[in-house]
């Protein structure tokens, strides 16, 4: 059909934006997808010191700023500059010491036959070669490595009909299939081991499907 701009998007009547935009405050062009099963909105960006993933519920209005320049992650580059929009959105995990890196994906596991990948955002580094995974459930995140792939330089990553993740391998020229290889991912705990007062609260949460975390 043709070319044309939703009457209701945000910047649509916005003098200092394109009409078209619907988001801003992008460090590089992000990959973007969408979860197949609910239509949230996922992107992924590199800050100066950190991978972030950025998320947006289905039916979002957009309008958004994540950020870039002023700020990168949980860090403040620029304090002195004003934001035409002023309320800065900030992303919902985010990967420190990763710094211009490029990003493969990600994209929300939907496949068949694998449980436990179900609704996983996966996303891939291509310098060191690392699997993130990032889960939400019940409002919280848990993320993890899920693969470190050794003689190996990943090139791209897709996705089929079905929801299935692939990635490709430019050295062996080969394109592999992800896959729950059933083993048990570590809870994560934040903040951090350390001596805190009797009354503070600690998230413990993992990307495993339906484990039980124990703690004393």
């Amino acid at each position: 059909g043709p070319y044309a701009i939703p009457a209701d998007n945000p910047f649509a009547r916005h003098g200092s934006f394109a009409p078209e935009i619907w988001a801003v405050g992008f460090h590089y062009g992000p990959p973007l997808s969408f979860d197949r099963a609910t239509g949230d909105f996922y992107s992924s960006d590199m800050g100066t010191h950190a991978v972030e993933v950025n998320f947006e519920a289905a039916g979002s209005r957009g309008g958004r700023n994540y950020g870039w320049p002023i700020r990168s992650a949980e860090r403040t580059r620029f304090p002195d500059l004003v934001p035409v929009i002023p309320e800065l959105t900030n992303p919902v995990v985010f990967f420190p010491g990763l710094t211009y890196f490029s990003l493969a994906g990600g994209f929300v596991y939907r496949g068949p036959h694998e449980p436990r990948l179900n609704g996983i955002y996966v996303l891939a580094e291509m310098c060191y070669n690392r699997f993130f995974g990032v889960r939400q459930t019940a409002g919280s995140w848990a993320t993890a490595v899920l693969l470190e792939p050794r003689r190996f330089y990943l090139y791209a990553m897709g996705e089929d009909d079905a929801g299935r993740l692939y990635f490709s391998d430019g050295y062996g020229r080969e394109v592999y299939r992800l896959y729950d290889t059933r083993t048990v991912i570590n809870p994560t705990a934040k903040p951090g081991p350390g001596t805190y007062s009797a009354n503070f609260l600690v998230t413990v949460a993992t990307a495993t499907l339906g484990a039980r975390v124990h703690y004393t």
